[in-house]
């Protein structure tokens, strides 16, 4: 089986698998060690209600995207220890989640849905841009 066909087999909705072996649990799980830790700092040392979170969240998202764009290009893998494990626990959808339960008790339900879509949306974007120029630095090289 040629590369190329063995790349489009294994690439599912945008997702590459991996084997699931004792080194790739370890590696992810060390990764997600760190990204914890680091999102940990962000949201315990900026005190702005509801921003470090977004932060956090556009800034994994831009980085993903920045790593998948790559791997498209090269036809090779996020490593999970990245992309699952760091990037993966840095980024917190349970803490939005949280943060937008609150926001509606707090200050009412109309906020917490214009906050949760902005906030959607300024992540989607961002992913959407990285990928984007990705693909456009990739047809300029």
């Amino acid at each position: 089986m040629s590369i190329r066909r063995r790349f489009e087999r294994e690439h599912v909705a945008g997702h590459h698998l991996h084997r699931l072996t004792p080194r790739v649990i370890m590696g992810v799980a060390l990764g997600a060690a760190v990204g914890a830790e680091l999102r940990y700092l962000v949201l315990s040392s900026l005190d702005w209600g509801l921003w470090p979170t977004l932060a956090v969240n556009v800034a994994g998202s831009m980085l993903l995207g920045g790593l998948a764009a790559r791997s498209r290009r090269r036809r090779t893998q996020v490593p999970p220890w990245l992309g699952a494990g760091l990037i993966g626990a840095f980024t917190t959808f349970s803490t939005f989640l949280l943060d937008v339960y609150e926001l509606a008790e707090r200050d009412g339900v109309g906020l917490a849905l214009v906050f949760a879509a902005f906030s959607l949306s300024v992540g989607i974007g961002a992913t959407a841009l990285v990928l984007m120029a990705g693909r456009e630095g990739g047809q300029r090289a």
